[in-house]
């Protein structure tokens, strides 16, 4: 099993959560998640908050540091027209989502990332895409 230290692998994790392990793989992790509640909550809240983005948006960039600490990037083209652009937060346990409507393209920036952090990478994907 792909562990360290008696933890799973970040990476491992969210391959589970994203429905990309082998059904041998997924019995491993699931077997994990059932001996570390905490975890097994962390995991659930993963997947519901990914059901969610993915009924409104398109996940069109995710980005994984060696950590396994991983931001997706979604985007929605068929928002109503908006005058202004305001940055929204949401939180599902620990993964918090920035999203914004720009035109008529919503976005939604998310991961496990401190408010303040969360935000600043939005920020700087919104004057990427609005330079």
């Amino acid at each position: 099993m792909n562990q360290e230290g008696g933890n799973m692998r970040e990476e491992d994790l969210h391959a589970y959560v994203d429905g990309q392990l082998d059904a041998a793989r997924r019995a491993e992790v699931e077997d994990w998640l059932a001996a570390n509640p905490d975890e097994q909550a962390r995991m659930a809240d993963l997947q519901k908050q990914n059901a969610m983005l993915h009924a409104l948006f398109n996940p069109v960039l995710t980005e994984q540091d060696a950590r396994g600490q991983r931001l997706t990037l979604y985007v929605r083209t068929d928002a109503r027209e908006q005058r202004e652009t305001a940055f929204r937060f949401a939180q599902e346990g620990k993964v918090g989502v920035f999203y914004w409507l720009d035109g008529q393209l919503g976005y939604a920036l998310s991961g496990e990332m401190e408010r303040r952090q969360l935000l600043r990478v939005a920020e700087v994907v919104y004057h990427g895409l609005n330079p």
